[in-house]
């Protein structure tokens, strides 16, 4: 689910936020063993605040298509980017663990020593993951140019 509202705080500089409508936590006991947490969470809302669409003339150029220059705007790299938390809270179906989508992609950027591409995610290491998404459905050709491990993994997941 999607909406857009005002900041909430003046001088605000986010552009947009995930939030879940509704998330419980509960702790069982079976047989006398330790607790277990489950956390289930609600439907992801997204958040896009008007700064998002204010900046709409600032453009990425990425990779190349059919030999045109690819062109997108912060709008469309914000809602890619945070359609990417929302997805990452989610199992990943080809996980051996059972883990979910942001935990099996930060560990193999571990494992292969991918670093962050972005101004974004080198501030901020955790939003690697989105920023990720972001790119390889907005321009899967410059990420299999740049980072081709990255890509198939990707690609071997969406």
């Amino acid at each position: 689910m999607f909406y857009r509202q005002k900041a909430k705080v003046t001088g605000d500089t986010r552009t947009a936020g995930l939030t879940h409508s509704v998330t419980t936590e509960t702790t069982t006991t079976q047989n006398g063993s330790a607790p277990t947490k489950v956390v289930t969470y609600g439907i992801p809302l997204i958040a896009f605040y008007d700064i998002a669409f204010d900046r709409a003339d600032i453009q990425f150029t990425g990779g190349t298509f059919q030999g045109d220059t690819k062109i997108f705007t912060p709008v469309q790299f914000t809602m890619a980017h945070e359609m990417g938390h929302a997805v990452g809270y989610h199992t990943d179906p080809i996980s051996p663990n059972h883990k979910i989508y942001s935990e099996e992609f930060f560990d193999f950027v571990d494992l292969n020593n991918i670093d962050a591409f972005t101004q974004y995610s080198h501030n901020l290491h955790t939003e690697l993951w989105p920023e990720a998404f972001a790119l390889f459905h907005l321009d899967p050709e410059w990420m299999q140019t740049n980072y081709p491990e990255l890509f198939t993994w990707f690609d071997l997941r969406f």
